[in-house]
């Protein structure tokens, strides 16, 4: 059992109730129905709730389980998570959480009205093509602002998501604090979430080299207080990675600490002289407070499996 007593098939199957929501709302939106705006809002709330209360172990179901795919409801839903997770560590007011928590869900609902063939097409797309790719926020944008009669707000965050801090973005190559924050924000997200998720054409980085490769960013693609505060509250080694000690033990991250990343709590899955320790019962090590211990380095959990 887990946070508040949640064990790992409650949070899966409330999981993927969420998904199958979110899915139904861009399949109404792509069939040209109407789109339910308080099933967002029952989602958006859902998530809100669980990172205040269940934070790490969402974390851990959203990084490190089994649940990446290319499927829209679902990667809204993650996108989502980790926006709340940086807003709230920002102590952004609630109505803002909010808002950046409705415009997570929906920045890419602007997808189901690009023609299936361009987004499934092997090899590079043309310069046309590219075109109407980039037209999607505009059609988020509409959805959000005229169809379901979200604030401005919530549109600017979806139709500035690919906007970038240096100005090289689209679709009004905007630059620095002139983007709207949650959308700042989900650009990080945004492309955490891409480099984790399992895709068709490659397998999903680990979390902390995901984390390495928006640490190399300097400044280009994302604002860097935004940056940095995604990596202090998710963690360099997020919750539920699979860590080696200095010691050769083998351990699972079960929590972070905002001030020192590098040294999180961890749970003993492997002991130095090569014991297994199954369901939660190694012992449970605070990096912090345990200085003779350190991570080597993380450990793709194909590798002990």
């Amino acid at each position: 059992m887990g946070e508040s007593g949640t064990s790992d098939k409650d949070i899966a199957s409330l999981f993927n109730n969420l998904y199958g929501k979110m899915n139904g709302v861009f399949e109404d939106y792509g069939e040209g129905k109407p789109v339910s705006r308080s099933v967002v809002d029952v989602v958006s709330t859902t998530i809100i709730n669980l990172v205040n209360t269940r934070k790490n172990r969402v974390l851990e179901f959203l990084l490190c389980g089994e649940n990446h795919s290319e499927d829209y409801g679902q990667s809204a839903v993650n996108i989502c998570v980790l926006s709340v997770v940086v807003s709230l560590y920002l102590n952004l007011p609630e109505q803002k959480v909010r808002n950046i928590a409705c415009g997570a869900l929906l920045h890419d609902s602007g997808m189901m009205k690009i023609p299936r063939e361009i987004i499934e097409k092997k090899g590079s797309l043309t310069p046309d093509e590219v075109k109407i790719i980039q037209s999607h926020p505009y059609y988020s944008y509409k959805l959000i602002v005229t169809d379901l009669m979200y604030s401005e707000e919530v549109g600017q965050i979806a139709y500035q998501h690919h906007e970038r801090w240096d100005g090289s973005g689209y679709p009004k190559n905007k630059r620095d604090r002139a983007i709207e924050l949650g959308a700042r924000i989900i650009a990080v997200v945004d492309a955490y979430e891409a480099m984790i998720s399992r895709k068709n054409y490659r397998n999903s980085m680990i979390g902390y080299n995901a984390m390495k490769t928006l640490l190399e960013d300097n400044a280009r693609r994302f604002d860097p207080a935004v940056l940095k505060a995604f990596i202090q509250s998710v963690g360099i080694y997020p919750v539920g990675s699979i860590v080696l000690l200095s010691d050769t033990a083998i351990a699972r991250v079960i929590e972070g600490h905002y001030e020192s990343p590098l040294r999180p709590k961890i749970r003993i899955l492997v002991d130095s002289a090569g014991k297994t320790y199954p369901d939660k019962t190694g012992e449970v090590i605070d990096l912090l407070m345990n200085r003779s211990l350190f991570i080597i380095r993380a450990i793709d959990p194909r590798e002990i499996q």
